[in-house]
């Protein structure tokens, strides 16, 4: 009779006794190895259990597996690697399975970028165990790894890379490139999963072609840290991430520590689908997330879930700019202490759905919480506070903005670096129509205040037709509820919003309409017109 290994003391026996097979169900990765021999299979997808990512959509075979160290690649810190990794690389050619080993290896580019190969898989012994540093002195302005490169190295890109760090090393450097690269497009079936990519000359993840689409990738569960930071990075600007022509893209559960920008994607060639999702950005100096121009009305977009945290910023940490059908749900966000706004576009959007953010304006900052242009959104459901400027702001861009709907946020203290209100309209001298403000709070509670108004019109004074503004608590600003300057104003409705009614100001020839408030109670007050404070009558007990 067989006799069967508990469970709990198979999770006991070590790992090396297994070869050097990295990954586990518990990490969110489901890896199956038959002793990695020819055909071993390998479901490289993200757990469904774990994560509702979507996954590759095959599982790749790989025909041969390559210890890196048998072919010379020494990881002691100090030997130079540079033809032991091409011959590795070389050795396992197209679906193969190259496994680099524990330690610090250092690697040169100056003759030439490491092509990989399609349908392969690149692993460390762990992102903090193994690490790939390009030594220092180097000069050529190339990639270190460069994927899709054509010929016998295939031009798909399907590639996996995980579990080790890939160390850029820029400080010590006079040229670069990117760390991961591309040279042709499309490509497709791209993974990082559980890397940790760091100090990178430009950027960490570099797919910049816009020839032709750049679809099914998935960045997942890695570290990014100090990428972009070299002179004239800030100019491009550089990002631990970009894709152009980017559709089927997700980016979930990374962290990002002190980069120049997080993840970045072009509109061209019918660009879409893009997920970030779940992540952690700290102190990054430019965009977290920027969609960028290109092509004719990319999207859609989801951005969730996630926390944005940077202070030092001088770009809008979300930048939704010409993308249309975005939805950026629940993240946490403070934003910077120059320039740019929490979430913004520029030139408009279309179509945004913002709802349920937390955002933050550092000290000094000069933007808007919230500041979109374009036509047809809901901003619902956020809180903002500390906006240099105004707290929510919509802007026509001169061009005209329609369909509008700012509703059940609540919005306090802006206004810091110059006079704004909690909620503006800013016509730039086009058309604003179909503009609905329902049921938002807007107060400043600070001992100096100095959010103005909690709702006021700012920029040209014509060009509004059919606003509501109805149901919001605007009392506890610095000058009043609601200023609105406007004319005409054809089709206006300003409607019980408490603190507002005697605040708006309007050009006499042409008010807004006042809707008369519902029916109550006749009652009697201790002064002439004042209705908030009923007389209390002394009634006889007994």
């Amino acid at each position: 009779m067989k006799r069967v290994l508990p469970i709990i003391y198979l999770l006991l026996i070590p790992s090396a006794l297994f070869g050097e097979a990295q990954g586990s169900f518990f990490s969110g990765v489901v890896e199956t190895h038959t002793g990695l021999g020819a055909g071993a299979a390998v479901d490289t997808g993200l757990s469904a259990a774990k994560s509702n990512v979507i996954p590759p959509s095959t599982a790749r075979s790989f025909h041969k597996v390559i210890y890196a160290a048998r072919y010379g690649v020494v990881c002691d810190g100090v030997t130079v690697n540079s033809t032991t990794v091409t011959n590795a690389i070389a050795a396992g050619g197209l679906k193969a399975h190259v496994i680099f080993p524990r330690g610090t290896c250092l690697v040169s580019v100056e003759g030439g970028t490491f092509h990989v190969y399609d349908g392969s898989w690149y692993s460390g012994a762990g992102k903090l165990r193994t690490i790939l540093k390009r030594a220092n002195g180097g000069s050529a302005n190339n990639n270190i790894f460069t994927i899709a490169s054509g010929g016998g190295f295939g031009a798909t890109g399907n590639v996996l890379f995980t579990d080790m760090t890939i160390d850029g090393n820029y400080a010590n450097q006079t040229g670069g490139q990117d760390t991961i690269g591309a040279t042709t497009s499309p490509l497709s079936k791209f993974r990082a999963l559980r890397m940790r990519i760091i100090n990178s000359w430009t950027y960490g993840i570099g797919f910049r072609s816009t020839a032709a689409s750049q679809s099914d990738i998935l960045i997942a569960d890695s570290i990014f840290e100090t990428n972009g930071l070299r002179t004239g990075c800030a100019a491009l600007p550089c990002f631990d991430i970009v894709t152009q022509a980017s559709q089927q893209v997700v980016i979930t559960r990374n962290r990002s520590i002190g980069s120049q920008g997080f993840a970045a994607f072009s509109g061209h060639n019918g660009a879409g689908n893009v997920t970030v999702s779940d992540n952690t950005v700290t102190g990054c100096l430019g965009f977290a997330v920027a969609l960028g121009g290109g092509g004719t009305n990319p999207g859609p977009s989801s951005i969730s879930n996630n926390t944005f945290t940077c202070p030092g910023s001088n770009q809008n940490i979300v930048d939704l700019a010409l993308w249309s059908d975005n939805r950026v749900e629940n993240n946490t966000i403070t934003f910077g202490s120059v320039n740019g706004s929490g979430i913004a576009d520029g030139p408009p959007s279309n179509k945004d759905q913002i709802i349920g953010n937390h955002i933050f304006g550092a000290v000094g900052n000069q933007g808007y919480c919230i500041g979109p242009g374009g036509s047809d959104f809901l901003i619902a459901d956020n809180f903002c506070t500390g906006a240099g400027a105004g707290g929510i702001g919509v802007n026509s861009g001169g061009s005209g903005s329609k369909g509008m709907v700012i509703e059940n946020n609540v919005v306090k203290n802006s206004g810091q670096l110059t006079a704004h209100g909690g909620i503006e309209l800013n016509n730039s001298g086009g058309t604003m129509t179909g503009v609905i403000i329902k049921g938002n709070k807007t107060y400043d509670d600070q001992g100096t205040p100095t959010q103005t108004y909690g709702i006021a019109t700012v920029g040209a004074v014509t060009g509004y037709s059919n606003v509501t503004i109805e149901g919001n608590d605007v009392r506890g600003n610095k000058l009043g509820g609601i200023n609105w300057t406007a004319t005409p104003t054809t089709g206006v409705v300003i409607a019980n919003n408490p603190g507002g009614e005697a605040f708006y100001v309007c050009q006499r020839t042409s008010c807004p309409q006042r809707r008369p408030p519902a029916p109550q109670r006749k009652r009697r007050s201790h002064r002439c017109g004042d209705l908030t404070s009923p007389i209390r009558r002394n009634t006889p007990h007994g």
